[in-house]
């Protein structure tokens, strides 16, 4: 089975009430199991669940087990992560972001298998009313990363947030 779905540049896409799973990132570009987005994408009730993808220093890919974002905007709403995969232990199994945008509203990113349940790379993520558990690490930012009223919890290796530069904010979280 190959990825789910494909945003390219400039395509402005709204998915709702939809389930992407059992995707492969395969064929040439080892990234985003699921979902690889270099648009604009809005994901509203939605499931992203077991889903695979390559690491850069075993098979050629850039991890995103469940989404691959590449300066892209990518907003979640009610939408939950679950399950996806990395073959390899880092690079993002839920979500993997490089220059782009992420925001979480009332969304969950749970029990993917190893990587972080977020990396990015120069974004800015902002996570509102939502949980992070069960992941392997929780999230890797090297840019700005704002939390409101959400949980990271459960890491099995690593930390909750490793954030490199940029402001870090914390409200009721």
């Amino acid at each position: 089975i190959e990825r789910g779905v494909t945003i390219t540049t400039g395509a402005t896409t709204t998915i709702d009430r939809f389930s992407i799973q059992n995707g492969r990132a395969a064929s040439g570009i080892f990234s985003g199991g699921g979902i690889y987005n270099s648009g604009n994408l809005t994901l509203n009730n939605s499931n992203i669940s077991n889903n695979t993808a390559g690491n850069f220093c075993c098979t050629g890919g850039d991890g995103g087990g469940g989404i691959y974002n590449n300066l892209g905007t990518l907003v979640l709403n009610n939408t939950t992560l679950t399950g996806n995969i990395l073959e390899s232990n880092f690079l993002g199994s839920g979500i993997r972001s490089i220059e782009g945008s992420i925001t979480l509203n009332n969304s969950a990113i749970n029990n993917n298998i190893n990587g972080e349940a977020i990396f990015s790379s120069s974004d800015t993520i902002t996570i509102n009313n939502s949980t992070i558990s069960g992941n392997y690490k929780g999230i890797y930012a090297t840019n700005n990363l704002t939390l409101n009223n959400s949980t990271i919890s459960n890491t099995s290796y690593g930390e909750a947030i490793l954030a490199l530069s940029g402001i870090t904010t914390l409200n009721n979280s």
